[in-house]
């Protein structure tokens, strides 16, 4: 057990340095390859400690600036991944917070496709909660989008994001998780056509092509 630990600790710090190795000097130049490299590890205390190293770099950048759109912009990306780690209830709290920071970014630009992203998995979030859960939520929460989540406003806005950014696998690969949630198969099957046949670009794009392979898998 000891050596489990130990093992698990070293990890962690190599994982940590390896991260400020990349960007010595703490900064949010190098927050999409930590990110993307967060996502892909297999360990969730890693993942966790990834996506919240870029929260605590994005926080101090808006510190200094809080017009800082590129900032709010990676302190909501590493949130929106840190969802998928928390539970039920944690995940109400950050899809709130995630809520407020996306709409501060299209209220400054309305066409942001990463803004756009993150609402549209907060709507789908929300829309794969037990009901139960989401009605104990709405209740505790009070917060407007627990009520108003639904799966067409979600589909707008990856539709908004995909228009903006055609080429990112991220947002069609969303698109297929909420296609999935509704039992819409055939629909996820065309949009993984797609999906596949575009080349990686960005440094998650190996990350979303695996995992969209994985759905494939699990499609009836």
């Amino acid at each position: 057990m000891l050596r489990l630990l130990s093992i698990a600790l070293v990890t962690l710090s190599v994982t940590a340095t390896s991260a400020q190795a990349q960007d010595p000097d703490g900064g949010l130049s190098t927050a999409e390859q930590i990110l993307a490299q967060a996502r892909g590890h297999d360990d969730p205390e890693v993942r966790r400690q990834l996506y919240e190293l870029i929260e605590d770099r994005a926080v101090r950048a808006l510190d200094a600036d809080p017009d800082d759109l590129e900032a709010r912009w990676w302190l909501i990306a590493a949130k929106g991944l840190r969802v998928d780690e928390v539970s039920p209830r944690a995940k109400i709290r950050l899809a709130s917070e995630v809520h407020e920071d996306a709409n501060r970014i299209l209220a400054a630009d309305s066409l942001h496709p990463g803004a756009h992203h993150a609402m549209a998995r907060i709507h789908a979030g929300i829309m794969r909660l037990n009901p139960v859960v989401r009605y104990i939520a709405v209740r505790l929460v009070g917060e407007s989008t627990l009520r108003q989540a639904a799966w067409e406003e979600a589909e707008q806005h990856i539709a908004q994001a995909m228009e903006r950014e055609p080429e990112a696998l991220v947002h069609r690969y969303e698109l297929v998780r909420m296609l999935q949630s509704q039992a819409r198969y055939d629909e996820a099957e065309d949009v993984l056509d797609t999906l596949f046949a575009l080349p990686d670009r960005r440094p998650m794009d190996p990350v979303i092509r695996d995992r969209a392979l994985t759905l494939r898998e699990e499609l009836p």
